[in-house]
């Protein structure tokens, strides 16, 4: 049984009460060189599945000069001593983002990464300057290739788990593999003109599987007041959701246990979609080659093959199906040679569709531990309570606090209490 953790209770065992919501932009012209940013007055991260992060930052600023000295940080006892260097807020440069509470939660690392536009609005109000930054994954975009990936020496096949691994180590990223996935490889992929994440995603939507990104401190955990400002670790996870468990997200930054969001306590709103139209798949079906009697064989796989393959995934919702209001789907468009892939990429295509009967829209006070591919218990909602997957995530603080919002979609297993 997945235990659930109250949102009001912080990594170290005290209540955060969520009166002083706060946060740091950091700046510079290196990562390993960044200093405070000043007259931030609201903040918005996103971050998504298969997606890039981003933040964005609007900053006071009735004298518009990107590298004024008076975003710096005071040097103590100084004023304008000319020894203060100024930071450049232009793109180009790097930016780190940290939100949290001034209190037991502290702050947690959201995104490093490069400032990419920048733009004054110069309006009755006066000037304001907004500051939009891509995470660092944004450099896996960097250049188009054309690249044959083959098989190690000593192998017949390549697997996209090993292609995920070597542009990982490229960008000095940790893999996190998911546990027991049994993936069929190919004699050859080619990247053809594509740049690393655009391959990257491709290979894994193609295979029914998510890209997760993460950067947090050695361990996981908040930044507290006066602590130093350590190297951050960066991971990636590329595999199908429902492998991304406990022990994952745990080595991603990640809590053990998940956050329990209740209707009438810590979610501020709620909407989940139950969506039912032959855009839904009761069946998927393709076919291989079969090389014993060199003829295309076909191989469909169901959604009880499903439910008796992952667990019960949202099983308890088979009541509320109507199966004929499904529809059926051939997948015509890769290639398989034998029935072991063939089965495991019906599996996936099938599994990534019916993830998409129960999707929602939520929000709750601001969580800076919420992520994209975190793993919460949603209650209070009927049948629809469950655990969720979250696959996208807006925090934003202003003058108005910090909120949290969400989309998720269900995926509740059998007798596993998640």
């Amino acid at each position: 049984m997945v235990a659930s953790i109250p949102i009001f209770q912080a990594r170290d065992g005290h209540s955060e009460s969520f009166y002083a919501p706060t946060f740091r932009v950091e700046v510079g012209p290196e990562e390993g060189s960044l200093k405070p940013l000043f007259d931030v007055w609201k903040v918005t991260f996103k971050d998504a599945v298969n997606q890039i992060d981003s933040f964005d930052l609007t900053l006071n600023n009735w004298n518009w000069n990107p590298t004024e000295t008076r975003y710096s940080e005071h040097l103590p006892g100084d004023g304008e001593d000319p020894r203060r260097s100024p930071l450049s807020v232009l793109p180009g440069a790097w930016a780190r983002l940290w939100m949290g509470y001034q209190g037991p939660t502290g702050l947690y690392p959201m995104l490093t990464g490069r400032v990419t536009s920048v733009t004054p609005t110069f309006g009755d109000s006066g000037v304001t300057l907004t500051v939009r930054a891509l995470s660092t994954l944004e450099a896996l975009r960097e250049k188009p290739k054309e690249f044959k990936w083959t098989p190690q020496p000593g192998k017949s096949v390549i697997k996209d788990l090993e292609i995920a691994d070597a542009i990982a180590r490229k960008y000095n990223l940790t893999l996190v593999p998911p546990r027991g996935l049994q993936e069929a490889g190919e004699r050859s992929i080619t990247q053809a003109n594509e740049t690393d994440i655009a391959f990257l995603i491709k290979r894994a939507k193609a295979r029914g599987y998510v890209v997760c990104f993460r950067e947090g401190l050695p361990g996981g955990g908040a930044r507290h007041e006066g602590a130093g400002n350590p190297d951050l670790q960066k991971f990636l996870y590329f595999g199908p959701s429902y492998l991304l468990q406990e022990a994952e997200l745990v080595q991603m930054g990640d809590r053990s246990g998940r956050f329990e969001l209740a209707w009438g306590k810590s979610l501020i709103e709620f909407r989940p979609t139950f969506n039912l139209s032959t855009n839904m798949w009761r069946k998927v079906t393709l076919s291989f080659w079969n090389r014993q009697n060199r003829n295309k064989s076909p191989k469909a796989y169901t959604l009880d093959d499903l439910w008796r393959d992952e667990k019960g995934l949202n099983h308890d919702l088979e009541p509320l199906i109507p199966m004929e209001a499904l529809g059926e789907h051939e997948v015509t468009n890769v290639p398989v040679t034998d029935e072991a892939e063939a089965q495991e990429l019906a599996r996936n295509s099938l599994r990534e569709n019916f993830l998409q009967m129960v999707t929602a829209d939520g929000s709750t006070v601001g969580l800076p531990e919420l992520r994209s591919c975190s793993r919460i218990r949603v209650s209070g909602t009927g049948v629809l309570s469950g655990s969720y997957f979250v696959t996208s995530t807006t925090h934003s603080i202003d003058d108005s606090g910090y909120r949290t919002q969400f989309s998720a979609r269900r995926e509740q297993l059998e007798g596993a209490g998640q």
